[in-house]
């Protein structure tokens, strides 16, 4: 207090009384009801006057405070060389403007912007030091949220554009078959042999084909919450078996195998859950899995818990490299890797995977490694057991 009435007075030196009491009053009553933190300090920056504000948001008193230099505040989070650019500034008369990480009595932590202002002196000595300090906490907070909004959009913007292109590719090419052996269908002097090869890769390119509009069919169903979940008794056992002999085939051709294990089941299992659903998860990790694997094999196994059927698809394929796995179920992902050309599709099958795991009441997570392959796992809620076999030990 006597600083700023010291102040006032030298300010205030050419005018009478009532004038410089009024001025005074003031002044006080401005300094007390600011809704900004200030601090006054001398010129050796010892704390000489704290306004109502600061002790409020600080939770420091007056007398915590006096005689003690502000930078008991801080955090730690600033370097050495930051207040020595504020001390140089300041010094030679300027005023600084900065943004500090603060903190308060009970150590919590909050950002401000700070302005720190000299009172020179008629000689051009410095007497005192004023500090304005705004809580900046939650203004930052949005800024940062809104940057990281526009990054994440772009970035959106970048992967649909990369899906965009890379979808492009994946219909010209079963298309291009489709047009290009029909048109050869039509010569009258093909062989019966050709003419079987080449409506096989006709059939071939039209499942490829739809399987590729079926996946943009349902990630957006999925994303519109448009998919009714029709739960039903369900053998898993056959389910499971019905997938195997359904892929034996693919798996073959390129030289690996697909395996059962399903050691801990002892009877038919029943669950409760939609079956169209469960097998279309199932045959995505499973088709996954074989076309990332070029030798070894592909294993669909079962563990039963007390309230959950937890399904595993192992492989020993490519794996997938350490800084994929936060996103490697995010949609369109598999059109930014260098993987895509090579062993195509439009990188949806993950993601509707998970969204259908989720709506069936489950969850999803995998292992992977780089050369040494991955296993993905989700468990779906199981029903009351039916044992048509022998009984559960």
């Amino acid at each position: 207090m006597e600083t700023i009435i010291k102040i006032m007075t030298e300010e205030g030196l050419h005018c009478n009384v009532e004038e410089l009491k009024h001025g005074i009053k003031t002044l006080l009553k401005v300094i007390e009801r600011s809704p900004v933190s200030i601090i006054i300090t001398n010129a050796l920056g010892e704390i000489q006057f704290v306004n109502a504000r600061f002790t409020f948001s600080m939770q420091y008193s007056f007398d915590d405070v006096k005689g003690k230099n502000p930078r008991i505040f801080n955090s730690e989070h600033h370097s050495q060389e930051v207040f020595e650019l504020m001390w140089k500034t300041i010094r030679a008369g300027n005023i600084w403007h900065g943004e500090f990480q603060n903190r308060k009595k009970d150590g919590t932590v909050f950002w401000e912007n700070v302005i720190i202002s000299p009172l020179i002196e008629n000689n051009g000595t410095i007497s005192n030091y004023i500090l304005i300090m705004d809580d900046n906490t939650e203004r930052k907070k949005i800024s940062e949220n809104l940057v990281a909004a526009k990054e994440k959009a772009e970035e959106s913007d970048q992967l649909k554009s990369a899906f965009l292109s890379n979808m492009s590719h994946e219909i010209r090419t079963p298309m291009n078959g489709i047009i290009g052996f029909s048109e050869l269908l039509l010569d009258p002097f093909l062989e019966s042999g050709q003419i079987a090869k080449f409506a096989g890769i006709i059939n071939k390119s039209g499942n490829r084909l739809l399987s590729i509009v079926e996946d943009i069919m349902d990630i957006s169903k999925i994303e519109s919450c448009q998919i009714q979940v029709k739960k039903q008794l369900l053998s898993v056992n056959q389910l499971i078996n019905a997938i195997q002999k359904e892929y034996s085939f693919k798996a073959i051709e390129k030289g690996i195998e697909l395996r059962l294990e399903m050691l801990s089941l002892q009877y038919e299992l029943f669950i409760e859950s939609d079956e169209t659903k469960l097998s279309k998860v199932l045959t995505n990790f499973v088709d996954n899995s074989i076309k990332f694997t070029h030798d070894g094999y592909v294993e669909i196994g079962i563990k039963l818990t007390e309230d959950f059927v937890q399904f595993h698809i192992k492989d020993t394929g490519i794996g997938i490299q350490k800084e994929f796995h936060d996103k490697i179920f995010e949609r369109f992902r598999q059109t930014e890797s260098v993987y895509t050309r090579k062993y195509g599709g439009i990188g949806l099958g993950l993601t509707i995977s998970k969204g259908l795991v989720e709506l069936l009441g489950g969850t999803v997570w995998f292992e992977s490694e780089p050369g040494k392959g991955s296993i993905f796992y989700f468990s779906i809620p199981r029903a009351e057991k039916i044992n048509m076999g022998k009984s559960e030990e």
